[in-house]
């Protein structure tokens, strides 16, 4: 076997690639699929909490946003209902945005808002009552104890 002059290095721990060295595209595998677009990432948010939407209808659990996504547009048949297309007025550039369009959504999210702040302020007046109460005695002890 002879021996040769090898020289091995000795394995520490690997560096992590930085930003820029991370592909920009999944590879060719996977037809060069872009880097997920931060407002992607947004609008998956939306729709993991769409269930706070419209309470009334149950989703099942969506899965998390690859590192790799795009997104593609659905183009209407002529065989589709006019009352099932979204008009000129009512398309918005994204989820979030069609989202806060919405009048019947912005009500829900609104009278649910106001729900949980009027049950929390009986709450939060009796501290405050409370807090009063101590400064105003304190205060009348130390008004009381300088004279």
């Amino acid at each position: 076997w002879g021996a040769a002059n090898i020289e091995l290095k000795p394995l520490g721990p690997r560096e992590p690639r930085k930003r820029s060295q991370q592909a920009l595209n999944a590879g060719a595998a996977w037809f060069d699929m872009p880097r997920a677009h931060p407002d992607l990432k947004t609008d998956a948010r939306v729709l993991e909490a769409r269930g706070f939407v419209n309470p009334k209808r149950f989703y099942k659990k969506t899965d998390r946003v690859s590192e790799f996504a795009q997104l593609g547009t659905v183009i209407a048949g002529p065989f589709d209902r006019q009352d099932d297309r979204l008009t000129r007025r009512q398309r918005k550039t994204s989820l979030t945005a069609e989202l806060l369009a919405d009048r019947d959504a912005k009500a829900y999210a609104k009278r649910k808002y106001n729900e949980l702040q009027a049950a929390k302020q009986p709450k939060q007046h009796k501290a405050s009552r409370k807090f009063k109460a101590k400064f105003k005695a304190k205060k009348k002890v130390l008004l009381t104890s300088a004279s």
